[in-house]
């Protein structure tokens, strides 16, 4: 893309490919925030202790419930600021909890 720009064939690359290219950096910053929500998210749950468990379980429920809803109602082209306060939500729960145990 980067190169037809340079060349000067703008006129030929679709709405929706040149739309999607200016908003390469926020898809790789949400691919980066996901690929680290899921690996703490497993990591707590394949490494926390039984005798831990209870003190995480609320917090660790409350995770599900919101990845639940997100898998339901969020997409690439929700909005920026809710996919940012969905990724600031999940990873400061899950930042307290792996802190915790």
């Amino acid at each position: 893309m980067q190169q037809t720009k340079e060349v000067g064939g703008t006129e030929k690359i679709p709405e929706d490919a040149n739309k999607m290219y200016q908003e390469n950096e926020k898809f790789v910053n949400y691919v980066t925030n996901l690929d680290y929500t899921t690996k703490s998210y497993n990591k707590i749950r394949s490494t926390v202790l039984d005798v831990e468990k209870p003190l995480v379980e609320k917090q660790l429920e409350e995770i599900d419930h919101k990845l639940k809803r997100a898998e339901k109602e969020l997409s690439w082209s929700t909005a920026g600021k809710i996919l940012d306060h969905f990724f600031s939500t999940i990873n400061f729960i899950i930042n307290e909890n792996y802190i915790s145990i």
